[in-house]
C-alpha cells in the first residue's frame, strides 16, 4: 500500500491521461436523493451482475459470474495452459499502462491486477463473439465447445449467475458493461483479441471489399469494433440508426467500451472519408448481419439535370423565403436563448412534432422555422436506458479534451425543456417519437428531470440553433395571432360551429342586403 502511494505521488505510474473515472461525489449525491437509501449501493453507477476492472472487483454480490469468467478464458484459449501463460505475460507488459488509465491508484498486487485484466478481457470477448453468427470462424474454438454443436451448446448465463443454455439477463449484463466505473482499457481487449483471433479470418471474402491501404491490424481492428457495435445494438436507444455509423481504423482512439458506445452516438453526424467509409460500411453489414452489399446508383447526366437539381430548387426556396418573411416576419427576439417552451406550449402556437427516421443518430433534432415543424428522432426508453445515459453524462463531465462536445448532456437538457408534464409525454408518444418501456408517463418525466440535474458544465450548446429558431417562431406576430385564432375560436367543435354559424349568418345578411339594394335599383329604374 505504501509503495503504491509513493508511486502515485511521484507520478511514475501515469503513462497516459486517465479515462476511467470514479463518478464524482456531487453526481452521486444528487442520485442519493432520488434513489432509496437502501438501494444506493445498487444505484445507476454500480454493477448489478458482473464487475469489470478494479473499482468493484471482489464485491461479494458480484461473485456468481466470476466462475463464468474462468470458463470464458478456458474456451477462448482452448484450455491450453501454455497459451494461458503466454497471454498472461502479454497482459503483464500492459500493466503499468493499464493502471494509468484509472483516475485512482489501484491498490492491487501485480499478479492480481494482471489476472483481473485477462479474465475480464476474455469475458467481454466471449460475449462479443458468442453474439456473432460465424463465431467459429472468428475465434479459436475447440470442437468440444463448438457453439454450432447442438449436443453440446455453448455455456451461457442464467439469473443465478450459473451456466445455462439461454441469455435471460444478457441485456442487464450489457448495461453493466456500459458503466463508467466498470471498464478496462480498450487496448487490453485489442491486444487480447489479436492473441485469440483465428488467422483464417483474414482470408474471408469480407476483407476483399476493404481498401488495399488497410493493413492487417486495420482489418483486425475493424473486426473487433464491429463485433462490439453489433453487440451494443441490443441496448442502443435507437437501434435503427446503428447502420449509419461506419468506424474507420485509426479514426479515433477508443478508451474503453463505454467510450466506443459514446462515439457510435456522437460521431454518427460526422462524415468520414467517403472512399473508405463506403467499404467499411459494407464490411460492417457483412460481418454482423450478413446483409448483401447494396449496389451504388449510377450518375445522371449533369448537364441535363443541372437546372432541375440546382437552379429550380434554389428559385423555389428563395420565393418561399420571401413570402414567409413578408407574411410571418422573423420575430423580435434574435438573441441566443438558452431554453425553449415545453411540448404542450409549443403545440398551442402551432409547432408540429414529427418523428425523424432519415438520420444517423437520435441526437439529430432539428426545427424548420418556415414550416413550424420540429423533427425528433424516435427514442426507445428501456429500463436500462436511464442508467446508460447517466454514465455517459458522467463520462462527459469527467473527460476533457477537444473531442468531448457534451452531445448527450446537451440532448438531455433539451429533452428536459420539452418534457415538463405527462401531457408532453403523451403528445410525443402519440407522434411515435418516444417509445416507453419504463411504465407510467411520470417515470419518463422523472428520468429527464433527474438526468438534467446531473449536468454541471456545458458550453457551445449543440442545439443553440434549434433554440434560436423555436423562439423566433414563438415570438412571431403571425404565429401568435394564428395560434390565438385556432385556440380561442377553433379549440373545440362547439366553438367552431358557433363561428361557422356566425359566418353563415353574416353571408346571408350580406346576400339579403345585396338583393334588397339590387331589387330597389331595378324598380326605380
Amino acid at each position: 500500500m505504501e509503495e503504491t502511494r509513493k508511486k502515485a505521488y511521484s507520478n511514475e505510474w501515469r503513462k497516459e491521461p486517465c479515462s476511467i473515472f470514479r463518478v464524482p461525489t456531487h453526481i452521486r449525491w444528487f442520485n442519493f436523493k432520488t434513489y432509496k437509501q437502501n438501494d444506493i449501493c445498487n444505484g445507476p453507477y454500480d454493477p448489478k451482475f458482473v464487475s469489470i476492472g478494479p473499482y468493484h472487483h471482489g464485491k461479494e454480490r458480484l461473485q456468481p459470474l466470476e466462475e463464468f469468467k474462468w470458463r470464458a478464458l478456458h474456451i477462448l484459449l482452448n484450455e491450453n495452459e501454455k497459451t494461458t501463460t503466454f497471454c498472461f505475460d502479454k497482459m503483464k507488459n500492459l500493466e503499468q499502462r493499464a493502471r494509468s488509465c484509472y483516475s485512482e491508484v489501484v491498490d492491487m498486487s501485480s499478479d492480481e491486477f494482471v489476472w483481473m485484466m485477462l479474465l475480464d478481457g476474455c469475458f467481454i470477448l466471449f460475449i462479443l463473439a458468442d453474439r456473432l453468427k460465424d463465431v467459429v470462424q472468428i475465434l479459436h474454438f475447440s470442437n468440444e465447445t463448438d457453439p454450432s454443436n447442438e449436443k453440446n451448446p455453448q455455456p451461457q448465463f442464467c439469473d443465478s449467475g450459473a451456466i445455462a443454455p439461454a441469455w435471460p439477463i444478457f441485456n442487464k449484463v450489457m448495461a453493466d458493461l456500459l458503466l463508467l466505473e466498470n471498464q478496462i482499457p480498450f487496448f487490453v481487449l485489442w491486444e487480447l483479441f489479436k492473441l485469440v483471433l483465428h488467422p483464417k479470418v483474414l482470408l474471408r471474402e469480407d476483407f476483399k471489399q476493404l481498401p488495399e491501404s488497410y493493413s492487417v491490424e486495420d482489418r483486425m481492428e475493424l473486426v473487433l469494433v464491429n463485433m462490439a457495435l453489433g453487440t451494443l445494438i441490443r441496448v442502443y436507444p435507437g437501434k435503427k440508426y446503428y447502420d449509419d455509423f461506419a468506424y474507420e481504423p485509426g479514426m479515433n482512439k477508443i478508451h474503453h467500451f463505454l467510450h466506443l458506445f459514446y462515439l457510435s452516438i456522437a460521431l454518427s453526424s460526422k462524415k468520414p472519408d467517403e472512399k473508405n467509409s463506403s467499404c467499411a460500411s459494407k464490411f460492417k453489414k457483412k460481418i454482423i448481419r450478413n446483409d448483401p452489399c447494396l449496389p451504388t446508383s449510377t450518375a445522371q447526366n449533369e448537364k441535363q439535370s443541372k437546372f432541375f437539381e440546382k437552379e429550380l430548387p434554389l428559385c423555389i426556396e428563395i420565393t418561399k423565403d420571401f413570402f414567409i418573411y413578408l407574411f410571418r416576419g422573423y420575430g423580435k427576439n434574435n438573441k441566443n436563448p438558452k431554453c425553449i417552451p415545453n411540448v404542450t406550449d409549443l403545440d398551442k402556437i402551432g409547432v408540429k412534432f414529427i418523428p425523424k427516421y432519415q438520420t444517423k443518430t437520435f441526437l439529430d433534432v432539428t426545427f424548420d422555422y418556415q414550416k413550424g415543424v420540429m423533427e425528433i428522432p424516435p427514442l426507445i426508453l428501456y429500463p436500462y436506458t436511464e442508467t446508460t445515459l447517466r454514465n455517459i453524462i458522467a463520462f462527459e463531465q469527467c473527460f476533457g479534451g477537444e473531442e468531448n462536445l457534451f452531445h448527450i448532456s446537451h440532448y438531455v437538457i433539451m429533452m428536459a425543456f420539452l418534457i415538463c408534464t405527462p401531457g408532453d409525454i403523451s403528445k410525443l408518444q402519440d407522434e411515435e417519437i418516444i417509445t416507453n418501456w419504463l411504465g407510467s408517463r411520470e417515470e419518463v418525466l422523472n428520468v429527464f428531470k433527474q438526468l438534467r440535474g446531473e449536468v454541471v458544465d456545458v458550453s457551445n450548446d449543440h442545439y443553440a440553433d434549434v433554440y434560436k429558431k423555436v423562439n423566433q417562431f414563438r415570438y412571431s406576430k403571425f404565429n401568435r395571432h394564428w395560434a390565438t385564432l385556432m385556440n380561442d375560436y377553433f379549440g373545440s367543435p362547439w366553438s367552431f360551429l358557433a363561428v361557422f354559424a356566425a359566418f353563415v349568418a353574416l353571408v346571408l345578411t350580406f346576400l339579403q342586403t345585396f338583393f334588397a339594394v339590387h331589387t330597389t335599383s331595378h324598380s326605380t329604374g
